[in-house]
């Protein structure tokens, strides 16, 4: 029995303190209304009125008393991820690569990209290297279009994807050959011999392959840049720089026929 009235009593205690809440919450707006402009936010009843407002918002539904918490999304190991995805579209806007910009767009610290990337440098590298093998997939993409028996042609095809990546990822593309201490990433190797399987596909005599695959690779190389950094860019819009590329691996070709 008296465990009963025990639990009266203190179901009691509950629908008072409830209903002086609620009580508390109606002065609240009633004194919002009055004053509307002085109302602050006041954190216990969730009434917020800021000074650029007309009229009055009620959050403690959403806050339910409690400040938000900041988002556990870029836990365990999802930060990483998310600064490389930030930094290719940073690299994309034409943006220098900052950690501290990094930090700000993801809404994190400095500290927390730094602990993933310690240095601009070694962040670019990791960039570079996944865009070598995108540049890898785009020229194989081209090349595979063409069919097997026809070697020169596949070689030529090789060129003009190198060349159309460049022109559409401008940005990406200064960024993995700018190099660093070490030179290029490793990735890079992969798109560089698939050109020299071509050109030893193309069964030259006489000529070096290594040497040849250099010419054609700086060739494409330099009418990118020439591009990407303004030169050809108002003389030759997008098709007639496909034509020019076209007619240079259309030259080396031939050295590879002789």
């Amino acid at each position: 029995m008296a465990i009963r009235e025990h639990h009266v009593e203190r179901q009691l205690r509950r629908e008072r303190h409830a209903e002086a809440r609620r009580g508390q919450v109606g002065s609240d707006v009633e004194q919002a209304q009055a004053h509307p402009i002085s109302h602050r936010f006041n954190l216990s009843t969730g009434i917020i009125k800021s000074p650029t407002e007309i009229g009055m918002k009620l959050v403690s539904s959403c806050y339910n008393g409690k400040m938000p918490r900041r988002s556990a999304a870029y836990h365990h190991g999802h930060l990483r991820e998310a600064v490389l995805t930030a930094a290719a579209a940073l690299v994309d806007e034409g943006e220098p690569l900052g950690l501290r910009e990094l930090g700000r767009r993801i809404g994190v610290s400095h500290a927390a990209v730094h602990h993933h990337f310690p240095t601009v440098e070694g962040l670019a590298s990791e960039l570079a290297a996944t865009w070598f093998g995108d540049l890898d997939r785009a020229m194989a993409a081209a090349a595979d279009a063409i069919a097997p028996g026809k070697p020169l042609e596949r070689f030529r095809a090789l060129g003009a994807g190198y060349v159309r990546y460049a022109l559409e990822r401008p940005h990406r593309y200064r960024l993995q050959f700018r190099g660093g201490e070490t030179g290029l990433p490793s990735a890079a190797d992969a798109s560089f011999h698939r050109v020299l399987e071509a050109v030893v596909a193309c069964g030259a005599r006489g000529r070096d392959p290594m040497a040849t695959t250099i010419l054609a690779w700086s060739a494409m190389h330099g009418l990118a840049s020439l591009w990407i950094d303004g030169a050809f860019r108002k003389r030759l819009d997008r098709r007639a720089m496909d034509a020019l590329v076209h007619t240079i691996t259309g030259l080396i070709a031939e050295l590879l026929r002789a």
